[in-house]
């Protein structure tokens, strides 16, 4: 794995909003993503979102967004997704470095925990766990990717019923 250099993560601004359509549509067949992320730009909704920027623009991103939760819905929970690195840019640590300052800049919102649906062979060298160990499930289920928790505050957050 090579490293990048002279690279910037940094928080999206609003500047970042067609360059990071292109980075999506580039990332992602279907352009799904890139669709979901307009989206919740214009609702507003859009919690937390960071990119990794070198001189000739950006390379990677992601996003959280809340995670509501009827059994504790005034707990505080994100979800993570998409994240998205550039073709050219893959295979060298630059989705680890940013995955890593995302989810510090997420503690630093007060945030309990954040969710994923992924591969837990990835996500598990970033603290997250099954959800389903803490008796959590999702009504979503892609193939090959399961519901992951990574708790930010020290300990899992409990008692948020069985589903998010």
């Amino acid at each position: 794995m090579r490293c990048m250099k002279d690279v910037l993560i940094r928080l999206e601004q609003p500047e970042d909003a067609q360059p990071l359509d292109a980075l999506l549509k580039a990332s992602f067949p279907g352009h799904f993503e890139a669709r979901l992320v307009r989206t919740l730009r214009q609702s507003s909704r859009l919690y937390l979102g960071m990119v990794a920027q070198q001189a000739a623009g950006l390379l990677a991103f992601l996003l959280f967004t809340p995670v509501r939760c009827p059994a504790r819905p005034k707990a505080r929970l994100l979800g993570l997704g998409p994240v998205a690195v550039t073709p050219a840019a893959r295979g060298q640590g630059l989705g680890t470095r940013l995955l890593r300052a995302g989810l510090s800049a997420a503690r630093d919102t007060g945030a309990e925990a954040v969710f994923v649906q992924g591969d837990s062979g990835f996500y598990d060298d970033f603290g997250f766990v099954p959800a389903a160990t803490l008796g959590l499930e999702t009504l979503w289920h892609p193939p090959g990717s399961e519901l992951l928790i990574k708790p930010l505050q020290g300990t899992a957050p409990r008692d948020l019923g069985a589903s998010v």
